[in-house]
């Protein structure tokens, strides 16, 4: 379903690769899609499920990355 990656720190300066198999929180969205409009603006979310990872550099910087499933035909 979700496809491998290699995360990095994304902190000035660091650039470290994070371990991919680690991460220090994960939440899991399994929403279909959805349009509309935040505060913030408009927004589509993809279908299927979508997973945000954060990882912690030894740097003690956060990276956080979202993996959210590609809509078949696109």
């Amino acid at each position: 379903m979700f496809e491998e990656f290699t995360p990095t720190c994304e902190a000035a300066d660091c650039g470290r690769a994070l371990d991919a198999d680690r991460p220090a929180l994960v939440f899991r969205e399994e929403a279909g899609e959805q349009r509309g409009a935040t505060r913030l603006g408009p927004f589509e979310r993809a279908n299927g499920p979508r997973e945000r990872r954060a990882y912690e550099c030894t740097c003690g910087a956060v990276t956080v990355t979202v993996v959210a499933q590609a809509r078949e035909g696109l």
